[in-house]
């Protein structure tokens, strides 16, 4: 009888392990934790933490919600076995990642084949477009970006002769492409590209060849090392107007590069930590009383995008296909970066803006510049 009980025993508390485990939502996210992006990374998660905090708080239906994060250092290579590990482990019907737009693309293939959804906070190359229908992202395509950059460069900095410096990768090469064809479209002139491998520390060699051919302007696609490459530009005396990409306001980039920063340039998604909406000063307030400082927009980012997918989950948790609908269906969702739609490729438009590094500080130059 005893054996029996012991028996009945062992399979009520396996049912009921499998029941909680049922009953637990896992979400998938794959950032960069550690190496020179982590930065960027921890913003994200910090971002997707406080959401989670709040759904928490306010859950009325008892669902239980886990976000089981994966590092892969920016590396497409980590990345992938990043999601094969959620995936077929964790059993994640939806992943929040990667970064890095070559991220993305390495896992899409995978995510497209086995239906799972896959949504980037900041991957933004215009391959990403086309590389499935269970790929979203809720930042804009460089399509965008190279296009207001370019607008900006020839209409308000009236700049002809231009040097484009990028980064070796998916995201630097989508950028330059978009921002190279408009430019020239507009009646400018790129004088020079050069290019460099992530990581690069020394970059002098691009920055004498660019001096040489003495441009009125300096586009700079670059993330951890845009501190590096404002230094030496300064050392060598390379005098042009500089503009680059949102990832400038970093406070890295201002330690590293001084007043090289200064009068820089950058796109910017129109999220404003000091801003009057409600919404966006309750996200602003919680977040300095969670973590003792201000969000950057990337915490913004981090925010929006698991208040989405959380949006999407609800009461379609019976099959991928109804969360990839879900989110197919969302419209003018109102969060802390403004408004976010889903075209039928899983892109988003979003209003952006231009900022300007002026005496060590973030300061906006153009809001809702188009």
């Amino acid at each position: 009888m005893k054996k029996i009980i012991g028996i009945l025993l062992v399979f009520f508390l396996l049912s009921s392990c499998q029941r909680v485990e049922e009953e637990t939502i896992r979400i998938g996210a794959i950032l960069p934790l550690s190496g020179d992006l982590a930065v960027y990374g921890k913003s994200l998660q910090n971002g997707m933490d406080l959401s989670l905090d709040e759904f928490k708080k306010n859950n009325i239906d008892g669902k239980k919600v886990q976000i089981i994060y994966e590092d892969s250092k920016a590396d497409p290579k980590l990345a992938i076995s990043s999601f094969e590990k959620l995936s077929s482990i964790d059993k994640c019907k939806i992943v929040l990642g990667g970064f890095s737009s070559s991220e993305v693309l390495s896992i899409a293939p995978t995510a497209e084949k086995n239906k799972i959804v896959l949504i980037s906070p900041t991957a933004s190359s215009p391959s990403i477009t086309n590389a499935g229908d269970y790929i979203f992202r809720i930042t804009p395509s460089d399509t965008f970006d190279g296009e207001i950059m370019a607008k900006f460069a020839f209409y308000n900095l009236n700049l002809r002769n231009v040097a484009i410096l990028f980064t070796n990768n998916d995201y630097g090469l989508g950028i330059a492409n978009v921002f190279r064809n408009r430019f020239e479209k507009f009646g400018g002139n790129v004088v020079i590209e050069k290019i460099f491998e992530s990581g690069t520390k020394d970059f002098k060699t691009q920055l004498i060849s660019i001096k040489e051919k003495i441009p009125d302007g300096l586009y700079i696609i670059a993330a951890s090392e845009l501190g590096n490459i404002l230094k030496q530009k300064t050392e060598l005396a390379l005098n042009v107007k500089v503009f680059t990409v949102g990832l400038a306001e970093n406070p890295k980039v201002i330690e590293i590069a001084g007043k090289g920063a200064d009068n820089v340039f950058y796109s910017y998604p129109s999220f404003q930590v000091n801003s009057d909406d409600s919404i966006v000063k309750k996200f602003v307030s919680d977040y300095k009383v969670k973590y003792g400082n201000e969000p950057d927009v990337l915490g913004a980012y981090g925010y929006d995008l698991l208040n989405i997918t959380l949006l999407a989950l609800k009461n379609n948790l019976e099959s991928s296909e109804k969360i990839k609908n879900a989110l197919y269906n969302i419209k003018d969702y109102q969060g802390v970066t403004g408004l976010t739609s889903f075209d039928q490729k899983g892109d988003v438009t979003k209003t952006a803006g231009i900022k300007i590094i002026l005496q060590g500080k973030f300061k906006w130059f153009i809001n809702n510049f188009n």
